[in-house]
């Protein structure tokens, strides 16, 4: 088992650290008027630009003790399963995801309540994501999941896509949590399918985010020449 779980490792480990520090639809409250944080200027009703980064904190957290519990893993094929720590770990991948669907959910139910910036649909519709797909050789079938929502204006959808993987990967964590408790090991193909996830929604949230931040560097831009 240990040579399989470790590619696992290794992939998890290899996307994360291509990641930015923003993440997973950030620069998106730009779809929203007056959702946006300016100057690091905290309001006291919460508004996406503060929400969308702590759920994305918690999602990540969860996802780096994953990776701990995946560690413990591999470590039992050289000294045995340590299952208080395996316990510990995932116990932790579960309430930072909990955490993250919570908050992922307010972003849903704020969103909704929300009319989107007509301007940035628009520019949402004309941006050139194949340009930034080829230019930065993004991968092509989370890209394009990602591009569809963004052409399509569907932030709202963006998000509820976020919180049906969050509950995928809770349901999972749920099944390798009842194996740990009963000191077993769970079966390979749920660590697998919970690792590309992670993954797969890490990159996702990464690619809209790359989206937004292109879209507001060039209303910015705009903006500035128009004052010049």
């Amino acid at each position: 088992m240990k040579h399989s779980i470790i590619f696992l490792i290794i992939g998890i480990i290899v996307l994360s650290s291509n990641l930015c520090g923003w993440i997973v639809a950030d620069y998106s409250c730009i779809a929203y008027p007056d959702q946006c944080e300016e100057n690091g200027l905290k309001v006291t009703i919460p508004i996406l630009g503060q929400l969308i980064p702590e759920a994305a904190v918690s999602f990540l957290e969860s996802s780096r003790d994953f990776e701990d519990f995946l560690k413990e893993v591999e470590k039992s094929e050289l000294y045995g399963p340590n299952y208080q720590v395996l316990q510990a770990a995932v116990n932790k991948a579960i309430v930072g995801m909990e955490n993250a669907l919570c908050k992922y959910e307010d972003i849903v139910n704020i969103s909704e309540s929300l009319e989107m910036d007509v301007f940035i649909m628009e520019k949402l519709i004309e941006f050139d994501y194949y340009g930034l797909q080829s230019k930065y050789h993004l991968n092509p079938s989370i890209f394009e999941k990602a591009s569809t929502f963004c052409q399509a204006g569907d932030v709202i959808g963006i998000f509820a896509h976020t919180v049906d993987t969050i509950n995928t990967i809770l349901e999972n964590l749920y099944l390798i949590k009842a194996s740990i408790d009963k000191e077993s090991l769970p079966e390979l193909y749920i660590i697998w399918a919970t690792g590309q996830l992670y993954c797969e929604s890490e990159m996702f949230g990464q690619y809209v985010s790359r989206i937004f931040y292109e879209i507001n560097r060039e209303v910015r831009g705009q903006f500035k020449a128009m004052k010049d």
